[in-house]
């Protein structure tokens, strides 16, 4: 099975991060950023600014956005997901609840609620809010409730 490709926009002002409780599908009832499959033809930064629009209610230049992370997540022991993250602390709007989405707090990146999170996030998320580019392969358990591995490199330049 070929890998689903999607995104995560990860908002942020100052030393805060904009997060939402997910209310369906994948990973619902997990706090996360706006993201989501990339659709056929849609270039990343493009997918990452639909996301953006359709969970948050916010709208974004996609030149504004930073490519800080490519995470390949494994479960169960085979590649699923391939995620391009971008950071971003330029928008228009307010959030706004939609069908995915509510709940938004503003979080310090030195105190996210990663109880809150995927089990991952803690791995892997406090190296790009700290601006550092990443790749990195997560490992978790078939239902992705537990880490099984984590390993983490410099993102190399395409």
């Amino acid at each position: 099975m070929n890998p689903t490709h999607t995104t995560l926009c990860l908002c942020t002002r100052n030393d805060e991060l904009l997060l939402a409780v997910k209310k369906t599908g994948f990973g619902a009832g997990k706090l996360n950023g706006a993201g989501g499959k990339i659709k056929s033809g849609e270039s990343t930064r493009d997918a990452a600014v639909r996301e953006l629009s359709e969970e948050f209610g916010l709208t974004a230049n996609s030149n504004d956005l930073a490519e800080v992370a490519l995470l390949h997540f494994y479960f169960g022991g085979e590649l699923r997901v391939i995620c391009t993250v971008f950071t971003l602390n330029k928008w228009q709007g307010e959030p706004t609840e939609t069908e995915e989405m509510g709940s938004f707090t503003w979080n310090k990146f030195s105190n996210l609620p990663f109880n809150q999170m995927w089990v991952g996030d803690p791995y892997w998320m406090p190296a790009v809010l700290n601006s550092e580019q990443i790749e990195a392969r997560v490992y978790f358990n078939e239902e992705g409730s537990t880490l099984e591995e984590f390993v983490m490199t410099p993102l190399q330049s395409k």
